[in-house]
C-alpha cells in the first residue's frame, strides 16, 4: 500500500527528486537517501539512470546510505521481482527500500529503514582504569596483577567500538595483539 511521501521525505527532497526525474525524461532513477534523526529522508543523490522499465542499482552509492529509492514511471508502485531482490539485500544492510511515483507524491515502503541510534561513546581512559591497580577489578581479587598490555588492549577495543570499526584482538597469552580497521 502506498503512502503520502510527505510522511517519509522532507519537502525540499521531494522537489529535488521531481526535478531529477523530469531531467531524465521520466525514466527510472536510482537515489541513495540519508535519514535525519527523525527517520525522514533529508537528502538524496541520484546514483544511476535507467529507462522506462528499469534502473541499475549503483552498489558503491547504496552502501553509503540509509535508504534506496527509485521511481516507477507507470505509477504502479508494486515492487517487481528485481525490486524484491534489491530490497532483500538492503534489509540485510539495515537499509530501507522505497518506490515512488514520478511526481514523488506517493511512496511504497518495501522495507522500512533502520533508524540510527545515538550510541554513547566509551571513555577509553576510564575503560583502561577498570583493569588498573585500584580499579574495580583489582578490589575483587586478592591475586590481582596489573598488566599494561591488557589495559592497552582494552583501550584499543573501546576505541574501535567508538569509531564503529572492526577489530581483531588477541590476548590468549596475556600479551595482546590487535588490528583495528
Amino acid at each position: 500500500m502506498s503512502a503520502d511521501t510527505r510522511t517519509y521525505f522532507l519537502p525540499d527532497v521531494i522537489s529535488e527528486m521531481r526535478q531529477i526525474i523530469a531531467d531524465f525524461d521520466g525514466n527510472e532513477v536510482f537515489f541513495a537517501g540519508m535519514l535525519n534523526d527523525d527517520g525522514i529522508v533529508c537528502s538524496v543523490s541520484d546514483a544511476a539512470h535507467g529507462n522506462d522499465r528499469s534502473v541499475p542499482v549503483q552498489m558503491d552509492e547504496s552502501r553509503k546510505c540509509d535508504v534506496l529509492i527509485h521511481n516507477h514511471p507507470g505509477g504502479n508502485l508494486t515492487p517487481s521481482q528485481a525490486d524484491i531482490a534489491v530490497a532483500e539485500n538492503a534489509s540485510e544492510n539495515a537499509q530501507g527500500f522505497f518506490i515512488v511515483n514520478n511526481d514523488v507524491s506517493q511512496v511504497y515502503v518495501v522495507v522500512e529503514p533502520v533508524k540510527r541510534k545515538n550510541l554513547k561513546q566509551i571513555d577509553v581512559q576510564s575503560a583502561g582504569e577498570y583493569l588498573a591497580d585500584g580499579g574495580p577489578l583489582s578490589v575483587m581479587s586478592e591475586n590481582f596483577e596489573e598488566r599494561g598490555v591488557q589495559i592497552e588492549l582494552l583501550q584499543k577495543i573501546a576505541a574501535a567500538f567508538n569509531r564503529n570499526g572492526i577489530g581483531v584482538f588477541e590476548a590468549g597469552t596475556g600479551v595482546g595483539k590487535s588490528y583495528a580497521y
